[in-house]
């Protein structure tokens, strides 16, 4: 899902492969753009807006969210207003956290691997 539930969400990108990942680029909120998530072998990765299904998460740009593997998730510059070059990578079942749950909050990187859990700041 890329852009949807909210205003002004434009030029994001989502890819989910394969039936249990996902992925969800620049939704919910107003004005998150240019935010790309990749999902695939059942993970889930999340990048830019709120992703709520909720009125949140504005001015959310530029953010990088990749998930490789089952039980593996990225979020990247979500959950807050703001947050913009943020990227997070997890895969093996990792969890990645760059940049995300606050407001201004800015060229953080997240990498976890096999069972780590990584978060920026």
């Amino acid at each position: 899902m890329a852009g949807s539930g909210g205003d002004d969400n434009s030029g994001n990108t989502a890819t989910a492969a394969d039936d249990s990942s996902d992925a969800k680029a620049g939704s919910d909120g107003s004005g998150n753009t240019g935010n790309t998530a990749t999902a695939t072998a059942g993970g889930v990765a999340v990048a830019g807006g709120g992703d709520c299904g909720c009125q949140a998460g504005d001015d959310n740009a530029d953010n990088v969210a990749s998930a490789d593997g089952l039980g593996s998730a990225a979020y990247a510059g979500f959950g807050g207003e703001r947050n913009t070059h943020n990227t997070a990578t997890a895969t093996g079942g990792g969890y990645a956290q760059a940049g995300s749950l606050g407001d201004d909050l800015s060229w953080w990187d997240a990498v976890a691997g096999h069972g780590q859990i990584v978060v920026r700041p």
